[in-house]
Parts: C-alpha cells; sequence; structure tokens
C-alpha cells in the first residue's frame, strides 16, 4: 500500500502566493535605471530590461507582485518622461506614458494572475491525488475483506 505524504511543494507554492517580494526585483532594477540615469552611465535597453523584470516578478511572485512590479516600472517611466529621457514612443507624450504604464502594469498583472491559477490548479490537482489515494485505499480494503469472505466459504 503507498504511504501518503504530503507534498511539501504545495504548501510552499501557497506560502509564496501569500508573501511573495518577487517585485523587489523590479524596484532594485528601477533603482539601478534612475542611479545610472543620474550618473551618466548608459544601460543598453533599460526599458526591455524593467518589462522583462516585471514579467519575472508577475511569474514568480504572482498577481499582486507583478502589478506592483509594473508600478515600479511606471515610476521608471514616469521619472525618465520628467527628466526627457528614453524612447519618444514610451516618454514622448503624456498619452505614450500613460499607454507605456498601463502596458507594465498590465503585463505584470497579466503574467501574475496566470501564475495563480497554475497555483490553484496544482493545488487543486494535489487535493484530488490524495482523495484519489483515499478511494484506491478503501477499495484495496475491501477487494482484501472480499477475498478473505471467499476464502472462507466452503468449497462444493
Amino acid at each position: 500500500m503507498p504511504e501518503q505524504r504530503p507534498s511539501p511543494s504545495i504548501g510552499a507554492l501557497q506560502l509564496e502566493k501569500k508573501i511573495s517580494f518577487a517585485w523587489a526585483l523590479s524596484a532594485v532594477i528601477a533603482a539601478i535605471f534612475v542611479a545610472a540615469h543620474q550618473s551618466g552611465v548608459v544601460l543598453p535597453v533599460p526599458f526591455l530590461v524593467l518589462l522583462v523584470s516585471v514579467g519575472l516578478s508577475g511569474g514568480f511572485g504572482g498577481l499582486m507582485a507583478g502589478v506592483i512590479g509594473g508600478v515600479f516600472m511606471s515610476l521608471s517611466i514616469i521619472y525618465a518622461w520628467v527628466v526627457g529621457f528614453g524612447p519618444a514612443t514610451l516618454t514622448g507624450t503624456i498619452f505614450n506614458v500613460f499607454l507605456g504604464c498601463a502596458v507594465a502594469v498590465g503585463f505584470g498583472g497579466f503574467l501574475g494572475a496566470m501564475r495563480d491559477q497554475i497555483v490553484d490548479l496544482v493545488v487543486e490537482l494535489d487535493e484530488k491525488r490524495r482523495e484519489l489515494d483515499d478511494l484506491n485505499r478503501q477499495l484495496e480494503q475491501r477487494v482484501s475483506r472480499q477475498s478473505e469472505e471467499l476464502r472462507k466459504m466452503p468449497r462444493p
């Protein structure tokens, strides 16, 4: 009979879903972005790096981490617009800034929501597996009882 063990990875996923600091990646990248610009250091494709960090925040941390990561990217876009830095398609007009901020928050939120759904499905799958294990154990006990009863019956 297979031994039923709790799945530590499921508990870890649930805990991560509740308290995640994956958004800190976007915060650090945004801080590096601002500090590099203020010191005159040119970073290669900083907005793309920020967008990737937002995706990673959402993908590793869930909905809230993705949205918070998107907010940090939005703050970086607003900063770039205020100081007159960045591509015109992102920081040229207030409409471009608004659209860039919406994309950042939406992207992080979308990936985060997908991650949360996957975690929920994995947890549900684990619960169903446990139910199936219980049903299998009950079936084995029934078969064992029936077999024992059949052995005890007189043979003709």
